[in-house]
């Protein structure tokens, strides 16, 4: 997306926020003084690491939620970013998380995100299948992992990451079928195999899923008028001389509707068709709602979709696409720091749903909304869709979203996501957590089981019916009687279920459980004996990285040695952080 103006910054709210009170909303500036190389920024893309990746008209930033970290172009490191100016920044999921694509105004980069080298591709006049402009504006990927890259005024180019060779496509005046311009704004690879071009004149379609069509674009280089691009106008009713159809965005929901953000507003796009058809929603009023000048559109997890406009602030249509709410900045409410400016101009969301928006007119801001309105349940003596008890010692929530609760009084409690209340079970247990399968590990006293919820019916691992020996491995004991507690109980991704257990004589102990066998074993941390009986719970992150919570040492990360593949010898570290607590009591 061509940026038409040089300045914006960008806010970070969470959907949940904007149907709350205005007096809820904090926010504070991401500014030059926190380290952002320069005000200006123009591009935003959070990584599969969760990194925010900031572009600025000088410098592309690297924000961790604390500190920012700057790459600018040196002339004395040939491995630095060609160019200042940061136009566009993609991730392509194919490369794991180790490569960032940067577009700059002079040319395109990849950096190689483990050793922050930049390798550059740029233009050479006496080189063909190099770039065709210096100007990088807009990147995607198609189907078949070639890059398409949008460039103002160089054109469309297909990159080849595997010969890193380049294909130019500009207009021809002689050839009808040709690229309609080469300032171009956009670039979209939709799941049907089509490859669309926004530009300053009209919507380009270029059909990559047939074959003919790939073989024409392999031989471009030969024969340049083998190739054809579909030219798709939005107004057809007025002279072309007053015409505008200048697109600055295209996006394809998950229902597969196609939108299209024009400066002359928002439309869908049918396919089938080829019709376009301005968005209204009719409210009762005279005039129906409009988006006159969306720049950008991204939809969030729970369907809605997010604009970023000129003149007309944050725009969010519901997930039903009936409602339309505008959020405007207003300079005499003394709540307008929640959209402070009105010429918003791109927008994203990160892997947690907060929404970060940029506008043209401010630096850059992160705005942390303050929630205040939750719904109470508690126990109601005599009413069994209630808690069974107020005090809650675990919780976790099942494949369908149910939430399943332990009370200090033994019981468990579901909350029921579609009937919206409690149900109670007669069954009891202290530590609650849902193993891989969708059935839930149960932890009390000296009892370890595991409930069906389908079914009802409950599995006892350890109890008076199975042998001492059958309980803990021997490196410990073989008594029943010396185990004081399972504390808690946790499954991890590989169906290794970790199991706390206090004991008389060692105090707490970490242990490995096999339902098959029956059996604990010793799960020996060697760092620091007094972290082993100091562990109060277990947490698998996204890469399956284990954390333990400590009562006294802090937060506590499983470690695996790489001469050690069998784990006998895992050590584990305490983590050294910024605000480092000593007791760890929840981890999410």
């Amino acid at each position: 997306m061509t940026r038409l103006y040089k300045t914006f910054f960008f806010i970070l709210i969470l959907p949940v926020v904007l149907y709350a009170q205005i007096q809820d909303i904090k926010f504070e500036r991401i500014s030059v003084d926190q380290g952002l190389s320069n005000a200006v920024t123009l591009c935003l893309l959070q990584d599969r690491k969760g990194f925010i990746w900031i572009g600025t008209e000088y410098g592309l930033n690297r924000y961790d939620g604390y500190t920012v970290k700057v790459f600018t172009h040196d002339l004395g490191e040939p491995n630095s970013i060609s160019d200042n100016f940061i136009e566009v920044i993609y991730e392509d999921p194919a490369d794991s998380g180790k490569v960032l694509w940067i577009g700059t105004k002079g040319g395109l980069n990849k950096l190689d995100l483990e050793n922050e080298k930049f390798t550059h591709y740029l233009h050479n006049p006496e080189d063909s299948t190099s770039l065709s402009h210096t100007r990088v504006n807009a990147i995607c990927k198609d189907n078949k992992g070639f890059l398409w890259i949008g460039s103002w005024p160089g054109g469309l180019i297909r990159f080849n990451r595997e010969s890193e060779e380049f294909i130019n496509f500009k207009n021809d005046p002689k050839n009808q079928f040709s690229l309609s311009d080469n300032r171009i704004t956009s670039v979209y690879a939709d799941h049907a195999g089509n490859l669309w071009v926004g530009a300053m004149d009209c919507l380009n379609k270029l059909n990559l899923s047939d074959s003919s069509a790939n073989k024409k674009i392999e031989s471009h280089l030969k024969k340049e008028d083998q190739y054809q691009f579909q030219h798709y106008y939005l107004d057809q009713t007025r002279p072309a001389a007053w015409r505008s159809n200048y697109i600055t965005d295209i996006f394809e929901d998950h229902e597969g509707v196609f939108w299209i953000a024009s400066d002359m507003g928002l439309y869908t796009f049918d396919r089938k068709t080829n019709q376009f058809k301005r968005y209204s929603l009719k409210t009762g009023k005279k005039e129906p709602k409009t988006i006159r000048w969306p720049e950008s559109i991204f939809e969030d997890s729970a369907g809605e979709l997010w604009f970023a406009t000129i003149g007309q602030g944050l725009v969010n249509i519901n997930s039903e696409r009936d409602r339309l709410t505008t959020y405007l900045h207003d300079p005499n409410s003394a709540y307008n720091f929640i959209v402070p400016s009105n010429n918003t101009s791109h927008s994203i969301v990160d892997h947690t749903g907060v929404i970060w928006v940029a506008s043209y007119d401010y630096g850059a801001n992160k705005l942390i909304p303050n929630r205040k309105k939750f719904q109470n349940f508690k126990h109601i003596p005599g009413d069994t869709t209630t808690l069974s008890e107020d005090r809650i010692t675990s919780i976790c929530e099942d494949k369908e979203g149910n939430l399943w609760m332990s009370t200090f009084d033994g019981r468990i409690n579901k909350f029921d996501k579609e009937k919206k209340h409690i149900v109670q079970y007669p069954i009891t247990t202290r530590h609650i957590s849902l193993s891989r399968s969708g059935e839930l590990w149960l932890a009390k006293g000296r009892s370890l089981r595991k409930f069906d919820p389908q079914n009802g019916k409950v599995i006892n691992y350890v109890g008076s019916k199975y042998s001492n020996s059958s309980l803990i491995g021997s490196q410990i004991t073989t008594n029943l009687e010396y185990i004081r507690a399972l504390y808690y109980v946790y499954e991890d991704r590989e169906g290794t279920v970790w199991c706390l257990i206090g004991h008389t004589s060692s105090g707490k102990a970490l242990f490995q459980f096999d339902e098959n066998k029956r059996q604990f074993s010793p799960y020996k941390i060697l760092s620091d004996e007094k972290i082993q009986k100091d562990l109060t719970l277990l947490y698998e992150d996204r890469s399956g990285t284990l954390w333990f919570g400590t009562n006294r040492n802090g937060l506590v990360q499983r470690i695996i040695t790489q001469n050690d593949p069998t784990e006998k010898n895992t050590n584990l570290y305490t983590i050294k952080m910024k605000r480092m607590i000593s007791t760890v009591s929840a981890v999410i």
